[in-house]
């Protein structure tokens, strides 16, 4: 495997920047089969990878999709010294972060309350090629908030301090660690002078949630990389599938909005979702998705084009489902969101450390308890 992520990176690496330490392999479509690609998909696709991590999220190994696809890699240049936060793009990895963008993802509170409820509905993983300490992490630090230590040492001494519950996670060549990337966690070292060749993997399962981490990089045309038949031909497909079925009962819910029909929006709130602890984030996550929609039609929906030249498979059923929306229907659609939208947010620009992206509006850390499910069902419909 290490001569097969060297060749994917020197073939999919951002060779313009010197400091780039991840590639995601993908290849562009109608392109000729790649065995170093087909390598790493077969990798991922393992019974060692994907299904063992079916099983700790306790799901069906037809229930779970390849979410995360990339190698991590040690710069060709010194970088410069750490940025500290609040990048509009996320943050330096060095900085202590969770992977949680509270514009994006809401606050992590509710995560937290879903998780803890109805298990996680993403892992992700580290598997090194050479030795690889970069990793540190806060262990058990994704069932909790930040602490007051821990703020008050991110906040004084700079997010690249060392905390006192950190812990070096060392892995030899060939070993592994699966983890919940809510946690606490940075990189310490990214340097040319040491080789690093890191497989970085991640799954989302179905069913039972619907992981603020829900979409994939894959588009469709990846599964031209097997012939017609091949085993993960078919897994590649039924990640479309899964994916349909789910924007399908995501377009119902969001008809049910749309329509003010509280019974039809139930129902499928059950069925997405079905335990009502933890549901309020599932809600939040609609939103988000809601938004998008509402911001492809702000654009004009036949302009939109996929950011990097395809559309991965999630973002193609997203974009399919907007078309199939008038304008009145989304604004109709936004107006029922948007309460919930206006309900998350804390009314005051600003920046929590340990968080993902720029300064925002949005609460970080803790939602008010005053908040529920049901009251912003009942504000939605109004």
């Amino acid at each position: 495997m290490r001569e097969t992520a060297t060749a994917l990176i020197d073939r999919y690496g951002d060779s313009d920047d010197p400091g780039s330490t991840r590639v995601s392999p993908i290849p562009k479509k109608g392109q000729p089969t790649d065995p170093d690609v087909v390598r790493f998909l077969n990798f991922a696709l393992h019974d060692n990878t994907y299904g063992l991590s079916a099983r700790l999220m306790d799901a069906a190994s037809d229930r779970i999709v390849l979410s995360q696809f990339t190698i991590l890699h040690n710069p060709r240049q010194e970088g410069e010294e750490p940025q500290l936060p609040e990048q509009s793009w996320g943050t330096d990895p060095r900085n202590w972060h969770r992977d949680v963008r509270p514009d994006h993802d809401g606050p992590l509170s509710e995560i937290l309350t879903d998780t803890g409820a109805n298990g996680p509905g993403y892992v992700q993983w580290n598997i090194a090629l050479y030795e690889d300490s970069i990793l540190e992490v806060v262990p058990g630090s994704h069932r909790r908030l930040q602490s007051e230590a821990e703020m008050s040492q991110v906040e004084s001494g700079g997010t690249q301090t060392a905390l006192a519950d950190g812990l070096r996670v060392e892995l030899s060549p060939g070993d592994g660690v699966v983890y919940n990337n809510v946690f606490l966690h940075r990189g310490t070292q990214y340097t040319p002078d040491i080789t690093r060749r890191t497989i970085h993997i991640g799954y989302r399962m179905f069913d039972r949630m619907l992981p603020h981490q829900n979409g994939t990089p894959l588009p469709r045309h990846v599964r031209e990389q097997y012939a017609d038949g091949a085993p993960q031909r078919c897994v590649i497909d039924r990640f479309d599938v899964l994916y349909g079925e789910e924007f399908d009962l995501i377009e119902r819910i969001f008809r049910a909005v749309i329509k003010r029909d509280g019974e039809a929006l139930g129902g499928g709130l059950d069925q997405l979702h079905p335990n009502e602890v933890g549901r309020l984030s599932c809600l939040i996550v609609l939103s988000k998705l809601a938004q998008k929609v509402h911001g492809m039609h702000e654009q004009g929906i036949d302009s939109v084009e996929p950011a990097c030249g395809y559309w991965s498979m999630s973002e193609q059923r997203l974009y399919d489902l907007a078309t199939r929306l008038s304008r009145t229907d989304v604004e109709r659609l936004w107006a029922g969101f948007g309460a919930l939208d206006r309900m998350i947010r804390s009314g005051q620009e600003g920046h929590t450390r340990g968080f993902l992206g720029p300064p925002t509006g949005y609460f970080y850390e803790q939602l008010p308890s005053t908040i529920t499910a049901e009251q912003v069902v009942e504000a939605m419909l109004e």
